[in-house]
């Protein structure tokens, strides 16, 4: 091998690396965007679930307290 097929080998493996860099970069950001929307959904299920048993708490009590004046 002589030595510009040498650099240009090189360059070439540079250049490879650059690109797998990047593209694992912009792989890494997506799927970090995945993971925290995913956790985002499920803490707004949870607090919905949270809203929704307050509430019901509440008309459950409000029931029993209209119930035990009439």
């Amino acid at each position: 091998m002589t030595e510009t097929e040498l650099q240009h080998f090189a360059l070439s493996i540079l250049k490879l690396a650059f690109a797998g860099g990047v593209l694992g970069a912009i792989c890494w950001s997506l799927v970090m965007r995945i993971v925290a929307d995913a956790a985002d959904a499920i803490q707004d299920w949870e607090d919905k679930r949270t809203r929704i048993g307050a509430a019901r708490a509440r008309a459950h009590v409000r029931h029993i307290n209209g119930a035990s004046l009439g």
